[in-house]
């Protein structure tokens, strides 16, 4: 009885770490030639609190691999706290850019 307890309990990791290779294969996006980059784009307006949430998601994404693209952040008469975290962000991780533009030029 607990040898098949150990041959199932090891058959089942075996398939969990199957599916987990496999649902990272079919998360990897487009590949993208020599010459190629991907860039996500992120539009703020005004106050955005959640900016720190999105960020930490797509940097996870990035650093396992899911996601190869850079991450340029265009704020439009963003308040004090949503540029801090920008540029917070900007200067800690070489793949994000964070540009601002005037609510009245924009």
């Amino acid at each position: 009885m607990t040898l098949n307890f150990a041959v199932g309990f090891v058959i089942a990791a075996m398939l969990l770490l199957i599916i987990w290779a496999l649902k990272g294969v079919l998360l990897t996006p487009v590949r993208t030639g020599d010459n190629t980059e991907i860039v996500i784009g992120l539009n703020l307006h005004g106050h955005e609190p959640a900016l720190e949430q999105t960020l930490r998601g797509l940097l996870w994404l990035r650093e396992n691999g899911t996601l190869k693209a850079n991450i340029r952040i265009m704020a439009h008469g963003s308040d004090e706290e949503t540029r801090h975290i920008a540029r917070h962000y900007e200067a800690e991780y070489r793949c994000i850019y964070y540009t601002e533009e005037d609510q009245d030029n924009g």
